[in-house]
């Protein structure tokens, strides 16, 4: 609250995880229950993610975090992702992740006017409302990111060609990015330029 504001309705399009907190809220406040059984009833139980979890779930088969220092991986202490509900407490694997966007680019989640809006304009915003914009290689992508301490998660789809990729890790040692980067070269059959990994990499 004593933050200045950085931009009035409809001028400008930022990230927040303060937002996705509060809209966490509002879905609670207007199904009358809390986030983790409306994410079961409207989405995870119906499109048979069974994998996918909020953090209110206490989901059982979570991998743990690692960074990587001194040469060695060692286990880093993650967030309490019972307080950060709507903003980054969901769990999942790249199954599920790959099975909900393509659902959802297929307007079987949500309608096709309403992922529309979500889509940011490309060329003109990185962010939209639930999508952002990706390129690699001269490739057009939507879909999102997620960070914490010890995990790196990356979502992308290409309309064109109806393909999607995930990608969720543990442990960084090779940037994200160029992971997907690589992917996306296998994918599309693209010369694919093997990493140099040195021992403090």
């Amino acid at each position: 609250m004593n933050q200045r504001v950085l931009f009035s309705p409809n001028e400008n399009v930022a990230y927040s995880n303060s937002g996705y907190y509060l809209l966490g809220k509002i879905i609670e406040k207007e199904f009358y229950k809390n986030y983790s059984d409306v994410l079961k009833e409207e989405i995870t139980t119906p499109f048979k993610l069974n994998k996918t979890k909020s953090a209110l779930e206490s989901p059982n088969d979570v991998s743990g975090s690692y960074i990587f220092v001194n040469n060695t991986w060692n286990t880093t202490k993650d967030f309490y992702f019972k307080n950060i509900v709507g903003v980054g407490d969901i769990s999942s694997n790249t199954l599920d992740l790959n099975t909900f966007i393509n659902l959802l680019f297929d307007h079987k989640i949500l309608s096709k006017e309403t992922v529309s809006k979500m889509q940011p304009i490309i060329g003109k915003e990185k962010y939209g409302r639930g999508l952002m914009t990706f390129k690699f290689h001269n490739l057009d992508f939507y879909g999102n990111t997620g960070g914490t301490y010890g995990t790196n998660t990356i979502l992308i789809f290409n309309k064109e060609t109806k393909t999607s990729i995930s990608l969720i890790i543990n442990g960084e040692r090779y940037p994200r990015d160029k992971f997907i980067d690589d992917i996306v070269d296998i994918v599309y059959n693209n010369e694919l330029s093997y990493p140099e990994m040195s021992k403090t990499m």
